[in-house]
Formats: C-alpha cells, structure tokens, sequence
C-alpha cells in the first residue's frame, strides 16, 4: 500500500490503490505509484501547472514502451494520468481539452476484449469523476469553497 495522506479516504486515492493492486507488471505499478505521489503533490499545493508534463518526463522506459506496443493495463495507467491534466486545464490554456482528447485515444487503441478486459466504461467514469474529486479538494484547499 501506497502512503498518501492528501488523498487518504478520497475515491481517488481508492481508486488508485486498487488500480495498483491489480497491475502485474511492475513498471505499471511504478507508474501508477508515481502518479499517486503527484496528484499528493497536486492536492497539497505544489507545482500545479508541471506535474502532468513532470510525471511524463518521470515514468520509466519500460512503462513507455509498454505503452507504444498498446498494453491494455500501460493504456489504462495513461488514462489515469489525465487526472494531473484535467486537474490543471482550467489554470493552463494551452492544455485545455488535453484530458478529454487523452482519454479517446486510450480508448480508440484498445480492441474490444481489451476494452472489456480493462473495464473501460467504468475505469473512465471513475476517472471523470476522480477529477471533478479533485477540483472539488483544490477548491476547498484553496479556501474558495465549493
């Protein structure tokens, strides 16, 4: 288990651990421990505007190629790392819209088994709402109310 304390009992932070637990391969679990790490950072108030491009530029070599060859689990991690894009579009102009374009090209990769394999429609509702989650928890951090 991964040690979040800015997302302890969100359903983000939920559904990232359980997305972590079922990865077997780990640099998926690496990937997705990163992006856990980052989101704390993103709740907590640190670099905001970096820490899409930053998780990006951190994940390791053998997450991204498992991503190239179209690995259904290393699509999904990538379709969970919208949170940090989604979470920053309405600061950025320049990534707005990133999110939901990221998200149809996860799907449009996978076949159908995979998409089934996966639990996509699920996954992607959770994802949407993680973000909403998440506005919600910097809104609240920043004191601006909900």
């Amino acid at each position: 288990m991964i040690d979040i304390p800015a997302l302890a009992g969100s359903n983000v932070g939920h559904s990232l651990q359980f997305l972590h637990d079922q990865m077997h391969h780990e640099s998926d679990r690496r990937a997705i421990q990163l992006l856990q790490r980052f989101l704390d950072r993103y709740v907590t108030g640190n670099d905001h505007n970096r820490l899409a491009a930053i998780w990006m530029a951190s994940v390791e070599d053998g997450y991204w190629a498992r991503l190239r060859d179209h690995q259904p689990h290393a699509v999904l991690v990538f379709a969970y790392s919208t949170l940090l894009v989604r979470a920053s579009e309405h600061e950025c102009w320049w990534i707005s819209g990133w999110s939901l374009r990221i998200l149809r090209a996860c799907s449009d990769i996978m076949s159908l088994q995979e998409v089934a394999t996966v639990d996509w429609a699920y996954r992607e509702h959770r994802i949407r709402a993680g973000a909403d989650e998440l506005a919600d928890m910097l809104r609240l951090a920043q004191g601006k109310g909900g």
